[in-house]
């Protein structure tokens, strides 16, 4: 389909990056499987509109980013990355930036509903939404330009949502939630680290300082890598203190492509950016694929107890 001929609609699913939703659904449905199988009395009613809150500040930190990288001259038409609507032509800047802050408000709005039930803890949760993701590219701050992206997206999309969905509905802090979600943060932090590996040297000759590419190429590699190891590894080490059932040993299901993964970035060159073309794409299926599979793992487990 080509830019002309594409619908509104279409143009605004391109900006969204709707293929990456899963990046925020999976620690939501975590955050709830984990739930069940503790056994905390849950709200569950409650559940797809967290889901909801967490695409709509996903979809916004998205279009917000366009907007920034933009403007600070980090996304050009032939760059890799971002949705590119801005850079095809699609959406005006200003439109997008309007759009980003509208989804904010709406976000915002929504997780206002779970305050008479769980009370001001809410606010800790919506504050770190909407200023993690807000602040990932925007005005003042741009954490994502002075190296700090891998950290603050580990932080929000894995443990933060996972017992941030578990909080709210249950009204209960939990370790064991902590310690469980930190796979996906795993994933999720690698899914970053592929996107700025590609992009070590547009990003450096822009004045955009990624771990990436504060790291070096060759050390950015083993970040990745270390990064794959890290969500297998947890899993096991929960397994084996009885924290989590061993059926999720099933994650290991997803190790070929793990493996896959792994090659594209041993034999990259720095370079040859379109080798890695690709590479947040395909980690993102990784992390969807290894989510899916931990998530039903833990409520067979729950049906079995």
């Amino acid at each position: 389909m080509t830019a002309a001929t594409k619908t509104r609609c279409a143009v605004w699913i391109q900006a969204v990056r709707a293929p990456f939703f899963g990046a925020s659904l999976v620690p939501v449905c975590l955050g709830a499987a984990l739930t069940l199988y503790y056994g905390t009395p849950a709200a569950w009613p409650f559940l797809p509109l967290i889901a909801l809150c967490a695409v709509t500040f996903h979809a916004a930190t998205n279009i917000i980013n366009d907007y920034y990288d933009h403007v600070k001259g980090v996304d050009t038409p032939g760059s890799f990355g971002s949705s590119k609507v801005i850079q095809q032509g699609l959406l005006q800047p200003r439109e997008l930036l309007r759009a980003g802050l509208l989804l904010f408000a709406l976000g915002s709005l929504l997780s206002c509903a779970f305050i008479p039930l769980r009370g001001p803890v809410v606010l800790l949760f919506l504050a770190c939404a909407l200023l993690g993701g807000y602040l990932y590219t925007g005005t003042p701050l741009g954490y994502k330009y002075v190296a700090l992206g891998d950290l603050f997206v580990f932080l929000l999309m894995g443990p933060l949502m996972v017992l941030g969905t578990h909080v709210v509905l249950t009204g209960h802090w939990d370790g064991r939630v902590l310690a469980a979600a930190l796979p996906v943060g795993f994933l999720v932090a690698a899914i970053l680290n592929a996107n700025n590996l590609r992009d070590i040297e547009h990003d450096r000759a822009a004045g955009v300082r990624t771990l990436a590419n504060t790291l070096g190429f060759q050390a950015a590699k083993k970040e990745y890598a270390l990064l794959l190891a890290g969500a297998y590894l947890v899993v096991g080490v929960m397994i084996f203190y009885g924290t989590l059932p061993w059926l999720t040993a099933s994650v290991c299901g997803t190790l070929p492509l793990a493996w896959r993964n792994f090659e594209t970035v041993r034999t990259a060159r720095k370079t040859v950016a379109r080798e890695l073309a690709t590479l947040d794409l395909a980690t993102a299926r990784l992390h969807l694929a290894f989510g899916l599979l931990y998530i039903l793992s833990i409520l067979l487990g729950a049906l079995s107890l």
